[in-house]
């Protein structure tokens, strides 16, 4: 059944309406992880009301995504659900690493009673309720051609323009949150995030999703709109003052530049010398800007001082994966159990709260199932871009394989996908991935760019 989502004029919008309402909710308010209790709420709301509509009016998702993604996503929500299944006791008190569980509820007469696999329910219940954002999305995304993918892709580049100007202004305003996040450090641009590292992620994906539209009918006759564009995004990255996303950053533009020359599209366009000239100057004069901007030039002192205790926390956290291996201790409960096992030598103040390497927290979290799991989605990507790299998508499926990856590396030192902005963001650079390649199988004859 066809999306009857519809703008202002009786226009239908290229991917749905819904889903174009459900993608801007959650970049603006559901950037601020789990203490945003209230920006959660309203895209929590709106996820489940998408679900609810769609559900019952459109065809299953293996139908619009394929039967490898559909799988993939049931499990991926079956995984924190199984996990709140109540257990009988003999069954839970046999888990790895229930000691401590057992003895507590042991005190308080209940070391018989029925419980589930998660050591704490109400967490992994709110990691169930997490995905119910990227899950809505997908229901209500409409991505049968190409173009329908394109105005997505751009839908993102405007999102991330809005995260530019209002963290360029909650810079100029001195450090201001406009969300009520705390604990911003001064200097470093936020926009629709509570996380700088999110922030300049979010830079690195929007800058993705453009070089995938570069070739629209959009740009075509804006290059400068794309050139400017591209500009701004950069700069936001580096003002975040996050050095991961900048490492990325520098790899977006690797790639872009690898793939411009290897398919000849400079000597093929011959383009002006004043445009290139033009050009020239602009990149020299950005460089020189960089250069001297005190604020750039503190993004890159980062550089120099690697001391922190995420190490640390690397170590301590494989220690506590030992102890729940191979199940795990329940989806969203690391900052409950890691303290068990932090080492005495590098406690800090502050707690860990996460494993800052979302590999390792999904390891003591779900355990073999987890690792799986995790596997899985990164063949499955690999699979879908390779079937569709040299389709009419290609440039569209190639650079949101790439914002994927992007987001994977990140997650190697940090915890990107622990707020409901990026869950959007990889549902629908996922979609992409997926609707071109059912496309490209032949299970949608009604293609058309």
């Amino acid at each position: 059944m066809k999306n009857r989502s519809k703008l202002k004029g009786g226009r239908r919008f290229p991917f749905g309406g819904v889903a174009l309402f459900l993608l801007i909710t959650a970049v603006v308010f559901g950037g601020g992880g789990s203490h945003a209790a209230f920006g959660n709420l309203i895209v929590g709301l709106g996820a489940l009301l998408a679900i609810c509509w769609f559900a019952f009016r459109r065809e299953p998702l293996s139908h619009r995504y394929g039967r490898a993604f559909a799988i993939l996503v049931a499990a991926t929500i079956a995984l924190p659900l199984l996990q709140l299944i109540p257990l009988p006791a003999g069954l839970w008190q046999a888990l790895p690493g229930r000691d401590l569980a057992v003895e507590a509820r042991g005190l308080v007469g209940a070391g018989e009673q029925w419980f589930a696999h998660s050591l704490d329910r109400g967490r992994t219940l709110g990691a169930l309720a997490a995905l119910l954002v990227p899950l809505g999305l997908l229901l209500a995304l409409d991505l049968d051609r190409t173009r329908k993918r394109a105005s997505l892709l751009l839908v993102v580049v405007g999102l991330g323009l809005a995260h530019f100007l209002l963290g360029g202004l909650q810079i100029i305003l001195g450090n201001v949150s406009f969300f009520g996040y705390p604990n911003l450090v001064d200097g470093q641009l936020y926009g629709f995030f509570a996380n700088h590292n999110s922030a300049g992620l979010f830079f690195v994906l929007a800058l993705c999703a453009l070089a995938a539209v570069a070739d629209s009918d959009f740009f075509a006759r804006r290059k400068w709109m794309m050139w400017v564009a591209g500009v701004l995004l950069s700069l936001g990255c580096v003002l975040t003052q996050s050095r991961s996303s900048l490492a990325l950053l520098i790899l977006v533009l690797f790639v872009l530049a690898a793939r411009t020359l290897w398919s000849g599209r400079l000597s093929a366009h011959r383009p002006r010398p004043a445009l290139l000239g033009g050009i020239g100057i602009a990149l020299v004069l950005a460089v020189g800007l960089l250069a001297t901007n005190t604020r750039t030039l503190q993004t890159f002192e980062r550089f120099e001082n690697f001391e922190d205790s995420r190490p640390d926390i690397w170590a301590d956290t494989l220690i506590a994966v030992d102890r729940y291996w191979p199940v795990g201790s329940g989806m969203g409960t690391f900052d409950e159990v890691f303290q068990i096992d932090e080492s005495l030598e590098t406690l800090v103040a502050q707690k860990a709260g996460r494993a800052h390497n979302d590999f390792l927290e999904i390891s003591l979290e779900a355990g073999v199932p987890g690792i799986l799991l995790v596997f899985a989605w990164l063949v499955w990507l690999g699979i879908a871009w390779w079937r569709t790299r040299e389709t009419e998508s290609g440039r569209l499926v190639s650079f949101s394989a790439l914002a994927l990856l992007c987001i994977a590396l990140q997650s190697l030192i940090d915890y990107p996908l622990r707020n409901y902005a990026m869950w959007s963001l990889v549902a629908g650079f996922a979609a992409v991935l997926a609707a071109a390649n059912v496309n490209s199988r032949g299970l949608n004859l009604a293609e058309n760019p």
